[in-house]
Formats: structure tokens, C-alpha cells, sequence
């Protein structure tokens, strides 16, 4: 929401991107993501998640460092900002809806899915006036909440892998017991 929002403002104010420009980058994004969804994506393990979801979460971050320290006229930084970012989304959407969807009981899916939008619609909803406030401070201040939220992501992604870890052998070394 944060970058939907606010980068347009802040690539033609602090980079100097003519506005007329700015669907560019918009195009460049959104077919990245495509070609990446086809490309990239089929061949990720779901099951596997760490390290594709802590690269999508470490390339936002990137991304994000990037966008913000780019100069004035900074095309170029711009494009590879803009490349890291598709990468990073094309990796972290998909696999978080199919976490998602493997974790909860098929039997109370749909519930369980309507719930956690609901609290995620709660959760990021102040987001935008927030975001609001520090751009009015400074318009890179608004990404800067975005880097420590994926910073946020990763570290809790790293911890649901360990957890799952430790359950799976957990489950395998009980299996193998009640095999003997």
C-alpha cells in the first residue's frame, strides 16, 4: 500500500522523474512480475520456504535502500530498484497465499481465510494515514516503515521455519518409533 501510494510521489519529487514517465516504471514492474510468476515461481517448493521467501524479503529490503538513497536523475538506480522490487513481490505473494492455504484445515478454509483478511484490512488500514504523516516530514520516511516491516517479515519467517522444522522431526522421529 505504501509504495502504491506514495512512490509515485516520491520519484517525482526527490528523483525528478517527469510524471509522464511514471507508468514506465509502473510497465517495467508489472512485467517483470508476470514473467517471473511464469518463470521463476513454478519451480519454488512451498514446502521449502526459507530461502525463497527471506530472498523476496532481503531483495524488498534492497530495493527499498536502493529507491531511497537514489540521486536526482538516478535512472538507472530507479530501474534496478524497480527490477528488485518485482523480484521480491513475485516471491513473497504467491508463497505467503500458499502458506496460507497448506497451513489452514481444508474444512475451515474459507472462515479462517475471511478472518485473517478482515484483521489484516484492521492491521494496515492506519498504515496509510501513517505513511501520510511521515511524508509530509520526508517522502523517503514512508519506505524506510516498509524496510523495517519486511525486516519484521523476514525475521518472522526465519522462526516459522525453525518451528516447522523442529515439528516435522519431531513427527518423522515419532513415526519411526511407532514403526518398531
Amino acid at each position: 500500500m505504501i509504495n502504491n501510494t506514495f512512490w509515485p510521489l516520491f520519484i517525482t519529487e526527490k528523483v525528478g522523474i517527469p510524471v509522464q514517465n511514471v507508468s514506465l516504471f509502473h510497465l517495467l514492474r508489472s512485467a517483470t512480475v508476470l514473467v517471473l510468476f511464469f518463470i521463476v515461481v513454478p519451480k519454488i517448493n512451498v514446502e521449502r520456504f526459507k530461502y525463497p521467501l527471506l530472498t523476496g524479503f532481503g531483495t524488498f529490503v534492497v530495493s527499498q535502500l536502493l529507491l531511497i538513497s537514489t540521486p536526482f536523475k538516478g535512472y538507472a538506480i530507479l530501474v534496478i530498484s524497480t527490477l528488485l522490487e518485482a523480484l521480491s513481490l513475485s516471491l513473497i505473494n504467491p508463497l505467503t497465499d500458499s502458506l496460507t492455504v497448506i497451513t489452514v484445515d481444508p474444512k475451515e478454509r474459507a472462515r479462517i481465510m475471511a478472518i485473517l483478511h478482515v484483521i489484516m484490512i484492521g492491521l494496515t488500514s492506519p498504515f496509510g494515514w501513517i505513511a501520510g504523516l511521515l511524508s509530509e516530514k520526508w517522502r523517503g520516511l514512508p519506505f524506510v516503515v516498509n524496510l523495517i516491516l519486511f525486516v519484521i517479515g523476514a525475521i518472522f519467517t526465519y522462526y516459522l521455519a525453525i518451528v516447522l522444522e523442529r515439528k516435522n522431526h519431531k513427527e518423522v522421529k515419532f513415526s519411526e518409533e511407532s514403526l518398531k
